[in-house]
């Protein structure tokens, strides 16, 4: 590792406010930013203080959820993953202002997971191809065609449900989360979903999970 001439400049002005570092790691690769941690005891404290607050899952629910750490306790109890555009965005620490929250689910957790988003203020918003009361919907058995979106069928996804509210930040902005029930289990579909049959520009974008 190669140290600048000018790196102890580097190290008085911007390294020892938050304020200033946390817009140049911004822009910095996690190699970069792993070299920068190596470099001396100042440099390892920014970035792992940089860290905390670009990798705040809690942060990134919060948009969705009033309580974040309540969704936290939900996934633990039921083994809800968060994938999609929402888990890509914590891992490049990156913010998506019209992306939605997708929540991958088994089959038997579907109405657990489904009634907690509801109490949290959402509606339930059918397909064309679903039940208008929840209740049936979310009672259905076998397997939707989901015809309405060509991306799912040849994956093992049983049923989306679509909720959605305005957003408290900005009310003409509506926030949106989907529950996906995995046919088996949810980490295999995201896994198929994103790697062996998604078409060229998804490919490497969201194969990430939460």
């Amino acid at each position: 590792l190669t140290i600048p001439r000018n790196w102890s400049k580097f190290v008085d002005k911007i390294l020892t406010n938050d304020l200033l570092f946390d817009i140049v790691f911004d822009g910095c690769s996690p190699k970069t930013l792993v070299n920068i941690s190596l470099t001396c005891r100042i440099g390892y404290g920014a970035v792992k203080s940089y860290y905390v607050r670009a990798c705040d899952v809690n942060a990134l629910f919060k948009r969705y959820f009033p309580n974040p750490l309540e969704f936290r306790a939900l996934q633990r109890r039921t083994g809800a993953v968060v994938s999609g555009s929402t888990a890509l965005q914590f891992f490049l620490r990156e913010r998506y202002p019209n992306s939605d929250l997708d929540v991958y689910v088994r089959k038997d957790v579907r109405e657990e997971v489904a009634r907690w988003v509801l109490a949290q203020g959402y509606t339930f918003k059918p397909s064309k191809y679903q039940n208008a009361n929840f209740d049936i919907a979310i009672a259905k058995r076998g397997r939707d065609v989901l015809e309405e979106n060509r991306l799912y069928p040849f994956h093992g996804i049983s049923f989306v449900f679509t909720f959605v509210k305005p957003s408290e930040r900005n009310p003409d902005q509506e926030l949106k989360v989907q529950i996906i029930v995995a046919a088996f289990a949810p980490l295999d579909d995201i896994l198929a979903f994103h790697t062996s049959m998604s078409p060229p520009y998804l490919l490497g974008h969201t194969s990430y999970a939460l």
